[in-house]
């Protein structure tokens, strides 16, 4: 499925704004699910994918196995496997992998390996840290921010899988009673 310049919710079945799809273009949505998402100059509240691609794009909430994002914003970015982020900004990057960083800017990256260039983050958390490093917070207040960081991460996620799982609820009541 692809969508292009529209931006119509009475597309989805359910008439929630939600959309499994591979392609995204000039267009919003609330909720994206699928294997190979591709977003060009669109923006959701939340993405769900094993492979993520954002161009020029916003998001507030990515989660996959690998994400890239190029010209775009998140607020909060999870990736269970390499991240690639160039000339973007993130609020919060997760990934339990390796990030990359080409010039951008984040609040907090918390990740296994972490390679920056010409980047700046409010907090850096990696086992493995390449690149220089321009961080707002020093050891001890990168902790902190951490254990907030996650709180708020923590918190977020518990919302959307309350609204995601009331909905889920909400299409299985409607199934039965067809």
């Amino acid at each position: 499925i692809s969508m292009s310049d529209s931006s119509d919710s009475s597309l989805a079945p359910d008439g929630e704004n939600r959309f499994r799809l591979r392609e995204l273009i000039r267009s919003r949505a609330g909720r994206v699910q699928g294997e190979q998402v591709r977003l060009l100059q669109s923006g959701t509240l939340l993405v769900d994918a094993r492979t993520l691609e954002i161009n020029q794009g916003a998001v507030v909430y990515a989660r996959g196995d690998r994400l890239e994002m190029r010209s775009s914003s998140s607020a909060l970015s999870f990736a269970r496997g390499a991240s690639l982020l160039e000339q973007s900004a993130s609020g919060i990057v997760a990934s339990a992998g390796s990030v990359n960083f080409h010039p951008r800017a984040s609040g907090a990256v918390i990740a296994r390996d972490v390679k920056l260039r010409e980047s700046a983050s409010g907090s850096v958390i990696a086992r493995n840290i390449t690149g220089t490093v321009r961080t707002l917070f020093g050891p001890r207040e990168s902790v902190l921010f951490a254990l907030v960081a996650g709180l708020a991460a923590g918190v977020a996620f518990a919302i959307t899988r309350a609204l995601v799982g009331n909905s889920r609820a909400a299409d299985g009541k409607s199934q039965r009673d067809d």
